[in-house]
Parts: structure tokens; C-alpha cells; sequence
């Protein structure tokens, strides 16, 4: 019986060329940065550190229903029919924004009686709020 020996087709190699490159990618620069960590001056590192957590921060900011709910919970604790009433929105969409706040930890929520409050839970967050309302908001 004569042997078989299995054939590596172009397609296969292909793959696991570009399985190699890739994991030669992730390897030399595993944070996917232009230059190695340690390069960074000292000055810098702290850029570094919280420059995703503050990008995810502007994500949330970037959508005008978030950064409005964000606006109204930086002066006073709200309930989700306050909000609605202030906003003019529909309750679904509503529900919706809340949640992707609280799953990203800038809001807190407490229940009281029937309703719940929302606030804000970041100090930093409270201050981009108050200079975005100073710079955009305020009458000169």
C-alpha cells in the first residue's frame, strides 16, 4: 500500500503565513504602540497610562443623548421620569443610555420607594462636565 502523505495547499500556508506575522506583530509591540514603553519620557508615561481610559471617556461623550443626561446628573441627582421630562425623549432610548452609563461606571444608581435616582460617580467626569458647560454653555 503505498503511502500518503498529506499536502500543504497554497491557501493553508498562506494562513499560516499571516498567522506568523501576526504573532510576530503582537509580540514586538504588544500595546500596539509606535515605540517600546520604555522610550516614553517620564513626563509622558501618565499620558500613556490613562490615554485609553480618557478616550473611552469621549466615546461616551460623543453620543449628544450621553453627554446631555451627563450634563443634567453634574448639577443634581435625577429619576429616570425627571430625565425623560428634561430631555424629551422616549423612555426606551432613555433606558437604554442609562444603561450603557452605568455599565461603563460613570453613573450610579440608587433605588428609593418606586423610582431610581441616577448621579454621577466620577469626580474627574464632574469636571470635564463643569468646563464643557463654562465653555459651551454660559452666556458671555
Amino acid at each position: 500500500m503505498p503511502k500518503v502523505t498529506a499536502q500543504a495547499t497554497p491557501q493553508s500556508s498562506a494562513k499560516t503565513e499571516a498567522q506568523k506575522r501576526q504573532a510576530y506583530k503582537q509580540a514586538a509591540r504588544p500595546d500596539k504602540s509606535p515605540y517600546p514603553p520604555a522610550t516614553y519620557p517620564p513626563e509622558l508615561a501618565a499620558m500613556h497610562q490613562n490615554a485609553p481610559k480618557v478616550a473611552a471617556l469621549m466615546r461616551h461623550l460623543g453620543n449628544p443623548i450621553r453627554l446631555k443626561i451627563l450634563c443634567l446628573l453634574s448639577q443634581k441627582s435625577y429619576t429616570v421620569s425627571a430625565l425623560q421630562v428634561a430631555l424629551n425623549i422616549p423612555q426606551p432610548t432613555l433606558s437604554n443610555q442609562l444603561f450603557r452609563l452605568r455599565g461603563a461606571k460613570l453613573i450610579t444608581s440608587k433605588a428609593s420607594q418606586r423610582e431610581r435616582h441616577y448621579r454621577l460617580n466620577d469626580a474627574a467626569l464632574s469636571e470635564v462636565l463643569m468646563t464643557l458647560h463654562r465653555l459651551y454653555c454660559s452666556k458671555p
